[in-house]
């Protein structure tokens, strides 16, 4: 029997000779191995797939699909993915499907989450561009023009550091979101290639997150990618430097989610060894470098950003199955005794519902983009009643100042610059 590779019994049926269907050399290959093959070794193929046949029933396929369901409700579990086996011998070989979403992960209180900004006085907002509302149709997920002027607006306080985390290149982020002034000295944060490179303020230089070892396994995925594109209408390929990535966004839904499990477990096999990891995305899979992990980026980035004080508010939005060792990070005692204060607010979030550490979930883009209007209503808000405070401080300091001039106790020149 010759049997696509992506084909369910596949992974049942030891005795098939595979083939990718996507290939037209495979499938000759294949034809080429199934007519070459000696009487004993046809024997021998036959056997193992009779074997299969003879011990497997509908009445067994049945009862695995409602013994999954007996167990998939269980409130006292946290989120998994159930791993169903096809053949008991290959344990290795599983399915993942959703079966539960643990408790008390909850749909973000939009109204809570942009009140506590404007309670506080020290706040980190990251974002994974991945989650922005971006252009329809747009190759690249080009968030729109007004989330982007948003976003900007959030920097007029000097009390956000706003930090844009993405899997595409440096230059594209710049030219998305960089500008060459700063507002009011304060400037937004940048991760390129899913943490590889990263920029704190346009003033900075990119640094590197680590030293890649070895990229000579991304032309092997690439080419293994190219034959999905070549199938799929709207895909495309992105490669950087630390990785390389198969967009399928534009794409028809249905199509593309139908090969892009096979797409991944075929990477999985090809790359193994090769110290890289795949990540799945909101219409996208990407191989990249194991070493750079994107908790080590946040935690390098808050380490920066709390060298002075620690942070009494943070609000992380992730997108991909990469976010989930972050989500561990900023809810351990560690992180909060290294970047927290003890009252601060912490909203770790993730996009749509589903298996995740995240205590939140937003339902949508159209969910990000109020919150980011909250944000800005609010950080206007703040900024006033800041301006009013300080403004209120300052009158105050001036008049004790301008008694102990009376008195003799304070040169002139300080009136003069407080009065300034």
């Amino acid at each position: 029997m010759v049997c696509s590779e992506f084909a369910g019994c596949n992974e049942a049926m030891q005795g098939v000779i595979r083939y990718n269907p996507f290939s037209n050399v495979g499938f000759i290959e294949a034809m080429d191995q199934a007519m070459s093959l000696t009487p004993e070794d046809k024997e021998r193929r036959m056997m193992l797939t009779y074997e299969h046949i003879t011990k497997s029933s509908m009445t067994q396929w049945i009862d695995g699909f409602l013994t999954d369901l007996k167990h998939s409700f269980n409130p006292g579990q946290t989120s998994y993915y159930l791993g169903i086996n096809f053949s008991k011998k290959a344990k290795h070989k599983k399915v993942n499907r959703l079966m539960q979403v643990r408790q008390g992960f909850k749909k973000l209180n939009i109204e809570n989450c942009s009140t506590s900004l404007l309670r506080s006085n020290k706040c980190a907002i990251i974002i994974e561009i991945e989650s922005l509302p971006n252009v329809k149709f747009s190759r690249h997920s080009v968030p729109t023009a007004d989330v982007i002027e948003t976003i900007h607006g959030l920097l007029i306080d000097k009390r956000n550091t706003i930090i844009i985390v993405g899997k595409q290149t440096r230059e594209t982020l710049l030219n998305w979101f960089g500008r060459t002034h700063s507002f009011n000295g304060n400037e937004l944060w940048f991760a390129a290639e899913s943490g590889y490179l990263y920029k704190a303020g346009i003033k900075e230089n990119w640094q590197k997150l680590t030293e890649l070892e070895n990229v000579s396994w991304i032309p092997q995925a690439r080419k293994i990618m190219e034959a999905y594109v070549n199938n799929i209408d709207g895909a495309f390929i992105e490669e950087r430097q630390s990785c390389i990535s198969f967009n399928y966004k534009n794409a028809d839904q249905e199509h593309g989610t139908m090969f892009i499990h096979d797409l991944y477990n075929l990477l999985d096999k090809s790359l193994k060894g090769t110290n890289t990891e795949i990540i799945y995305g909101n219409g996208f899979l990407e191989a990249k470098a194991s070493t750079v992990r994107k908790e080590k980026l946040i935690e390098l980035l808050l380490s920066k950003l709390t060298t002075s004080s620690k942070l009494d508010y943070l609000f992380y939005l992730g997108n991909d199955s990469s976010d989930e060792p972050v989500y561990e990070l900023l809810k351990s005692e560690r992180a909060k005794n290294m970047f927290f204060e003890s009252h601060s607010n912490k909203f770790i979030c993730s996009l749509e519902k589903k298996p995740s550490e995240a205590d939140f979930y937003l339902e949508d883009v159209d969910s990000v983009r109020s919150i980011l209007e909250k944000f800005y209503n609010n950080t206007k808000k703040k900024k006033k009643i800041r301006s009013f405070a300080d403004l209120t401080k300052i009158t105050n300091s001036i008049a004790i100042e301008s008694q102990r001039l009376k008195k003799g106790t304070v040169n002139a020149s300080s009136i003069a610059n407080l009065n300034q």
